[in-house]
């Protein structure tokens, strides 16, 4: 086998993609999940309350399951919070868009241009993690750093990279509250009114269903949800508690867990 040059695809032949609910991409699990739950086309929901024993026999037969646990495990950690600096300035070029990842809100803030020494510019600070748009694209990312002489560096970033600086520079003091509206049947409604990564909104799309007012998590879901929360120093405002990890470990065991973290799913 030669050097891996590029991220390995990894091939999930059943996938989780709610609580005990699975889309078959290969139809050979099929055999294994017999007796163990209801299918519908490619869709598998569990019923059986062996689940740790479903997962046991489909990794000893060599198949690749991916469920909540390895996808929560997967999730991209918090890194060391930038430290905020001096106040720079750049020259305003109207034809870019720059915000700011706004600290309190979690969301990108746009950076309104002020007058200096006769000229338009961009009041920024060192540390700061802020984006540019020249189109109604996503744009690019940067933390901002001091230069010799005051000037100004771009260091770029991906998405991902910044808005997860962005969240260590938020809670590296404490945690932030995030508010969710109670639901009946032990609901809860989380109203999407901030920035999370594409990573971490996905897994919190398995917990939930997305509604016109936000995602709705049921008990199924929240302690799914509440780990993911706690990841990014994140608490909601109703519903919060500390989540047993046992069942979490024990979930794990039974996944092959072989790959790099620099791995990828291929879900073709």
């Amino acid at each position: 086998m030669t050097p891996r040059s590029k991220r390995a695809r990894i091939h999930a032949d059943l996938d989780e993609i709610a609580p005990n609910t699975f889309i078959i991409h290969n139809d050979k699990v099929r055999l294994v999940l017999r007796g163990e739950g209801v299918t519908i086309g490619h869709t598998f929901q569990l019923v059986s309350p062996r689940r740790f024993g479903l997962l046991g026999r489909l990794k000893m037969r060599g198949f690749n399951v991916r469920t909540l646990t390895s996808r929560f495990e997967r999730l991209p950690a918090l890194p060391p919070a930038p430290q905020l600096g001096e106040t720079l300035y750049r020259d305003h070029n109207p034809r870019e868009r720059w915000s700011s990842f706004d600290l309190d809100y979690l969301r990108w803030q746009d950076i309104v241009p002020i007058t200096k020494d006769d000229q338009q510019v961009l009041p920024l600070q060192a540390g700061q993690i802020i984006r540019r748009r020249r189109s109604r694209t996503g744009g690019d990312f940067f933390q901002i750093e001091a230069a010799k002489n005051a000037g100004i560096n771009l260091l770029p970033l991906s998405a991902t990279e910044a808005i997860l600086r962005g969240y260590a520079q938020a809670t590296q003091d404490s945690d932030i509250e995030i508010d969710v509206v109670a639901h009946p049947d032990d609901a809860y409604l989380l109203p999407l009114d901030f920035v999370l990564p594409a990573s971490y909104l996905d897994m919190l799309k398995c917990t939930g269903k997305l509604t016109p007012e936000g995602l709705l998590i049921d008990a199924a879901g929240w302690s799914f949800a509440l780990r993911t929360f706690h990841r990014l120093n994140l608490r909601p405002s109703l519903g919060d508690a500390e989540v047993e990890v046992d069942t979490w470990k024990e979930d794990s065991a039974y996944i092959d867990n072989a790959w790099d973290d620099d791995d990828e799913w291929d879900d073709e």
